[in-house]
């Protein structure tokens, strides 16, 4: 599963110095924790089995690491989850700084929601991202998803935060939501 620049790979645990050195990358983790740092615990113990366990299980769901085809460099991640509403799943995607502002976040995001509503009978996809995360929100309003609500976020809840539970943010969030009805694949 690969689109033109980006593939798309499952997670190994040995994968978690790539992670550590994403969340440890103030300007990545601005808009997700204030930019404090990720222990290597935390990455090892909490956020490795959260990316490895729908392997599995689902096939299409979880989370995917994420490399440039044309040099097998670590980009980042995107995932896709089921959230506990029925046909619906989640999209979530980080990606290293130096590669912001290339369309990857929308290549890789339009990937996962053409999956979700082709191979895996979604009806709905959900995002959600930090108020201040404008580039996030041009990302997510490119693949034609729209304003659903805002929210605070809970971190306490592993099961639906990539972030260390120990760390307090207050945050203030957008969600979107993308019907199946309203979609219109977007090729990038």
């Amino acid at each position: 599963m690969n689109t033109s620049r980006v593939l798309l790979s499952k997670f190994a645990t040995s994968d978690w110095l790539l992670l550590h050195q994403l969340d440890n990358d103030p300007m990545v983790m601005k808009y997700i924790n204030g930019g404090v740092p990720a222990s290597e615990e935390h990455i090892k113990d909490k956020i490795i089995p959260l990316f490895t366990r729908y392997d599995d299980v689902f096939h299409r769901f979880g989370f995917w690491k994420l490399s440039l085809v044309e040099n097998f460099d670590f980009v980042g991640w995107v995932c896709l989850r089921p959230t506990a509403q029925t046909g619906q799943a989640r999209l979530g995607y980080r990606l290293k700084k130096e590669f912001w502002g290339y369309g990857l976040a929308t290549e890789v995001a339009a990937k996962m929601v053409e999956i979700g509503f082709s191979e895996c009978g979604l009806q709905s996809v959900v995002a959600t991202t930090y108020e201040e995360n404008l580039g996030s929100q041009r990302v997510l309003e490119k693949l034609g998803f729209n304003f659903s609500k805002r929210l605070k976020v809970d971190f306490s809840d592993a099961e639906t935060t990539v972030n260390d539970p120990s760390v307090s943010w207050e945050s203030e969030d957008i969600q979107y939501i993308l019907e199946k009805r309203d979609w219109k694949p977007v090729y990038v």
